[in-house]
């Protein structure tokens, strides 16, 4: 295997581990502050699943030892991950929760405008 696939798959463990650092990172945000082994534990699980993603892909990959630039480039995937399709992801992310969130709105309005007038009542602006 060339150097360039072996980049490439250390690029690929890097944005996995990238992706598997989410949900970790919401359990570890909610819990900071309530409870500190919680948040500790789940940081301890991120960094077992991320070496086990790094192993796996490495296995089927066929890569060869263990060198400084596989470690390099797995770093360099995750920063990839993080500041950009990290971002990308979260800025979608809140443009459909305020979609959703408006939507919401203009129903709960037009059911109580629907109200109002089986009811006879004074309309809500």
């Amino acid at each position: 295997m060339g150097q360039i696939y072996a980049v490439s798959a250390c690029l690929l463990a890097g944005i996995a581990a990238g992706v598997f650092c989410e949900p970790f990172a919401a359990v570890s945000a909610l819990t900071r502050e309530r409870a500190r082994a919680v948040s500790v534990l789940s940081d301890i699980l991120y960094g077992v699943a991320a070496a086990a993603a790094f192993v796996c892909i490495a296995t089927a990959f066929s890569l060869p030892d263990l060198r400084f630039y596989m470690l390099f480039f797995c770093g360099l995937g995750f920063l990839l991950w993080n500041r950009s399709f990290h971002r990308i992801l979260a800025f979608f992310a809140i443009k459909l929760y305020n979609k959703y969130r408006s939507g919401c709105k203009r129903r709960l309005l037009r059911l109580t405008r629907k109200i109002c007038r089986k009811k006879n009542l004074k309309k809500l602006s």
